[in-house]
């Protein structure tokens, strides 16, 4: 694919030379750029681990395809609405919408990195160069992705509307990319200008986890929510706010020239697709590209000058971590455990990229499994969102186990621990703790408003249950350090065994507690032994030894 970019860019020579960009520089750098692609996983597989260079090409392209199928059941509208205008709205709004969060989640990396900037800017090379390979790199990546989005659309509009429609739309899609590379560059400015360097990567890892968890909602949901009736019943009047959203222009455009549509509105529309992308190009290759390029450099300045100097007028203050590790351990090396594992799942942001969008999945799991219900009619709905936690807790717990700096724990080794268990209990209480109680109270508040504090004992019961859940998982897997192994060993490491034995016994705790429900006094007596056994469990595991790790393949 680099070749036939830069065969390209060849073509355009001349137009990059009027811009005043030494255009031999240029193509150096775009080709170095375009070769570093090559050894970048898609975000889909950032948490996979391959061993060569052609499973990263392959991942590459597997995840085209997922773009691919995804495209083509949004653009499935087309067929099932008679209104060009809202149809082809909707797949350009999706289009946009997965442009601009890749470029976000996938494409961060490359577009806040300052490398070429501190090799290139001693050098003789202009800031306008350095910027127009940024940006061309960039827009080869989207169009790309918008491509592999926009495929199956564009077929479909061939096959309905004909060939000129066809044409149109593959304009509009290139139009849209464009637009939407404008839109993230400009988000990118603004939150250079109004933060750090910290704090913008910690708003793109939770932008990116934010994204996962809403297609994995959305995947549920959407189809459920969305009537044939209510998308052929949609009015054809444009309004106001239709002019400041940008798919209502290209939809607009297809509106014009397919139905014959000439009016004042789509008119408005065609003018604002055609013109605006455009002019961004010369605004951000005038404009943008110096200030972004020095605000990056400062950025990264004052980043390293952070971090010499560092601050400490928060020290005297205890982190939640040890204040909690002192009210939930008894013991130094579980204190410690606990300590370690609450603050690098704070900081590890592969951790939660792994491990949050399991709380995604939660959601439209229970939404599937009450459809049609009327919430607050029966002790079985709320039983059910309880037990539903069991599977993020596995997830959880699983995952701290993984860590891409594996090799810094050869501390182990070399602590006085004996035994060891204590190190993992306390690791365990924190994973409860940190991630499991928080939607826990979030479930508890959402029960008690629909069905009321007569659900107090279930809800206890259930919240031990949980916690047995977890300890029974922990004693029967194999016993490893927090963050001791490489994440290449996750899916070794994962039994299908175990992972159906945990379903089972999940689901046979869940029909014992439903049996339960329907006797008071059984519940509080279920609470008192399960919570006895919880005790019980949690000492056996802090009691693992030397021996039962290494039999796990720990050194």
């Amino acid at each position: 694919m680099s070749k036939i970019v830069l065969f390209i860019l060849d073509l355009l020579k001349g137009v990059f030379q009027s811009l005043h960009i030494d255009y031999s520089q240029l193509r150096a750098i775009l080709e170095i750029k375009l070769m570093m692609d090559k050894r970048r996983k898609p975000a889909a597989f950032a948490n996979q681990s391959s061993k060569s260079d052609a499973n990263t090409k392959y991942q590459y392209w597997i995840a085209i395809f997922m773009y691919a199928i995804l495209g083509g059941l949004v653009g499935s509208l087309i067929f099932a609405m008679s209104n060009v205008y809202w149809a082809t709205t909707i797949v350009f709004a999706y289009i946009m919408v997965m442009t601009i969060m890749t470029l976000i989640t996938d494409f961060a990396s490359v577009v806040m990195d300052t490398t070429d900037y501190a090799i290139l800017s001693p050098r003789p090379v202009d800031s306008r160069t350095i910027w127009m390979a940024r940006l061309i790199h960039v827009v080869v990546y989207v169009l790309t992705l918008t491509f592999s989005v926009a495929l199956l659309p564009i077929v479909f509009v061939g096959i309905k509307y004909g060939l000129g429609a066809l044409l149109l739309f593959v304009v509009l899609v290139i139009l849209s990319a464009l637009f939407a590379v404008f839109l993230t560059n400009l988000l990118y400015v603004l939150l250079i200008r109004f933060t750090s360097e910290a704090r913008l990567k910690q708003i793109i890892a939770y932008v990116q986890i934010g994204f996962t968890m809403v297609f994995v909602s959305g995947y549920q949901i959407l189809p459920r929510l969305i009537k044939v009736e209510m998308l052929q019943s949609i009015s054809l009047e444009v309004v106001w706010w239709q002019y400041l959203v940008p798919p209502f222009w290209m939809g607009g455009v297809m509106e014009a020239f397919v139905s014959r549509h000439f009016e004042t509105p789509y008119i408005v529309f065609t003018l604002l697709a055609v013109a605006l992308p455009i002019g961004i190009i010369y605004l951000m290759n005038s404009a943008v590209s110096k200030s972004f390029s020095r605000k990056l450099l400062e950025m990264n300045d004052a980043s390293g000058d952070k971090n010499e100097t560092g601050t400490t007028e928060d020290r005297s203050k205890k982190p939640l971590s040890e204040r909690l590790s002192a009210i939930f351990t008894r013991h130094p090396l579980e204190k410690m455990g606990f300590e370690l594992t609450w603050k690098i799942t704070s900081r590890d942001q592969k951790f939660k990229m792994r491990t949050y969008p399991t709380l995604g999945v939660m959601i439209p799991t229970i939404f599937v499994f009450l459809r049609g219900q009327q919430l607050g009619q029966s002790d079985w709905q709320y039983i059910l969102i309880l037990y539903a936690m069991s599977f993020a807790i596995n997830a959880f717990y699983t995952n701290i186990q993984f860590s891409d700096d594996y090799k810094a724990t050869w501390f182990y080794g070399s602590v006085p621990a004996d035994p060891p268990g204590y190190i993992l209990s306390g690791a365990l209480k924190a994973v409860f703790i940190k991630f499991i109680l928080p939607v826990y109270a979030f479930l508890i508040a959402a029960i008690f408003w629909f069905w009321g504090v007569d659900a107090l004992a279930n809800v206890i019961l259930a919240l031990f249950n949980n916690m047995l859940f977890i300890c029974i998982f922990a004693l029967i897997s194999p016993k490893r350090f927090p963050f001791s192994q490489a994440p290449a060993e996750a899916q070794q490491a994962s039994s299908i065994g175990v992972a159906l034995l945990m379903m089972m016994v999940s689901t046979m705790i869940g029909f014992a507690h439903y049996g339960l429900a329907r006797f008071p006094t059984g519940i509080w007596i279920a609470i008192a032994v399960v919570g006895g056994t919880v005790f019980y469990f949690l000492r056996l595991y802090s009691q693992t030894t030397w021996s039962q790790i290494r039999a796990s393949g720990i050194d």
